[in-house]
């Protein structure tokens, strides 16, 4: 072998070991790509239901009346201002509840962090309100939330 031949075997390891490395650097490119998809897509659903609470506050706290009406045309029964608005704070309540759910099942949650929102979401079907509110409200919420609730708090409605 003479050093030409030395050369071009040099030559093609060094592109053969620049092709691995671009196969690795892209590999690694992918996957931060779908790790940022996901937070977005994450961050997306949080903003959604945080801008959707915030403006059903803003928009309804001081307009009992409007607040009577929105509740009535969704199918709630209409009370006084003060049962509207805990009402209203159960709504919220179970856009938060659905969104926590829904970040559980994609892997956003540790399992000790759902542990404790599964409290929570025991606690609140106890109080008569979300019993009350979630028969009516359950058409509103993603099928497999409704089927979790269902499933783990169904006994609260037979009260």
């Amino acid at each position: 072998m003479n050093i030409t031949d030395w050369i071009q075997s040099l030559s093609l390891l060094l592109v053969a070991g620049a092709l691995i490395a671009s196969i690795f650097q892209t590999r690694a490119v992918a996957h931060q790509a779908r790790q940022a998809t996901t937070a977005l897509q994450a961050t997306t659903h949080q903003s959604f239901v945080h801008n959707q609470n915030g403006s059903r506050e803003a928009f309804f706290l001081d307009r009992p009346e409007l607040l009577s009406w929105h509740l009535s045309s969704r199918g709630y029964p209409e009370t006084n201002a003060a049962e509207n608005l805990r009402r209203l704070y159960v709504l919220n309540k179970l856009d938060i509840h659905e969104y926590n759910y829904l970040s559980f099942r994609s892997g956003h949650f540790r399992d000790d962090i759902w542990t404790g929102w599964k409290n929570v979401m025991q606690e609140d079907f106890r109080q008569p309100e979300f019993r009350e509110m979630w028969p009516v409200a359950r058409r509103l919420y993603a099928p497999s939330f409704v089927n979790f609730i269902e499933d783990h708090y169904g006994s609260a409605f037979d009260k």
